[in-house]
């Protein structure tokens, strides 16, 4: 006969087994059919929506420098991607080195886009109404490489946060507000953070805006509301997560904001919302996937919203976000 340790280890087997194929069907509660897919030239790591009046577009920079390393494409009611609207090549080293932002003031758009290098030269481009690439307005040279920045809205002002990752200088960010014309304003805040961290966003929920950041160390992550006058506020929550999340962003559902993240150590995924006092929901959605996908995005038709998942094998696909 079987020992009682054999036997429990069957069971615990089996238990495990049901529990995963639960698991990775998860996802087929919130998701819905593909409703485009397709191949890229290049895998790009950077993928950056963005909307010019009526029109939906996104922005893509690949890993090496080639032709048509940069290219624009339009996104359509029904989550189908168009042909593109314009490429331009890689003319500054490799792409990898080039970290870019997409912001908007007013109803303009622009890129700006750092060499991560002994260089640190950056430049500003307009991004024109029909998504095609305008002249580059601006560049210069900064003092220091900033290698995680991101772009956020407060009360008609566009700002700019900006970290370094140097752990000699005190991982230094400055916040700085940009201009009508694309260019860089005043700095409206600066300081130093004892941790590097690499995935941050901004959001908004109701009149108050927060930005989200995890770092590396100790998966420590917190919310900070950003303030009106480009100023950073306290902590509204903070915490650690059993993994690092490689891929976050906050992304609105039926009037509501949610935001989702999924790490690379065994392709777990969740959604949850993020409330108005700048915390976090207790309730959650997840799930696994069969794959990681390191570039992903969200987008928005009226009442629907789509989501782009881009992997380094060159494929991609939308899907529709039902929860």
């Amino acid at each position: 006969m079987y020992g009682i340790n054999f036997i429990l280890s069957i069971i615990l087997f089996k238990w495990r087994l049901i529990m995963n194929i639960i698991q990775k069907n998860s996802s087929n509660i919130i998701w819905g059919d593909e409703t485009d897919s397709g191949q890229l030239g290049h895998f790009y790591p950077f993928l950056f929506p963005f909307t010019i009046g009526d029109h939906t577009f996104f922005y893509g920079q690949n890993i090496e420098r080639s032709r048509y390393g940069r290219f624009i494409r339009e996104l359509h009611p029904g989550g189908i991607v168009s042909w593109t609207t314009d490429e331009t090549d890689i003319n500054y080293g490799p792409s990898l080195s080039i970290r870019p932002v997409l912001y908007t003031v007013g109803k303009r758009v622009f890129i700006r886009a750092q060499m991560i290098d002994h260089h640190k030269l950056w430049y500003i481009q307009e991004v024109l109404p029909g998504g095609t690439f305008g002249s580059i307005i601006n560049q210069g040279y900064y003092n220091i490489e900033y290698s995680a920045q991101f772009p956020y809205l407060i009360d008609g002002k566009t700002f700019i946060f900006n970290q370094t990752f140097d752990e000699k200088k005190g991982n230094f960010y400055i916040v700085q507000e940009m201009m009508p014309d694309g260019n860089h304003g005043e700095i409206t805040d600066e300081g130093t953070w004892n941790s590097f961290y690499p995935f941050q966003f901004a959001y908004t929920v109701g009149k108050r805006t927060f930005y989200y950041g995890q770092t590396r160390d100790n998966n420590y992550w917190f919310i900070q509301e950003l303030l009106p006058d480009g100023r950073i506020g306290s902590t509204t929550e903070s915490g650690n997560w059993h993994s690092f999340y490689e891929v976050l962003f906050p992304f609105i559902f039926k009037g509501r904001t949610f935001y989702y993240g999924q790490t690379r150590d065994n392709n777990y995924w969740f959604i949850q919302e993020l409330l108005a006092d700048g915390k976090l929901a207790s309730s959650y959605q997840s799930g696994y996937f069969e794959h990681f996908y390191e570039v992903q995005f969200p987008f928005t038709f009226g009442e629907h919203t789509y989501f782009f998942r881009h992997s380094n094998d060159k494929r991609w696909f939308i899907q529709e976000l039902l929860l």
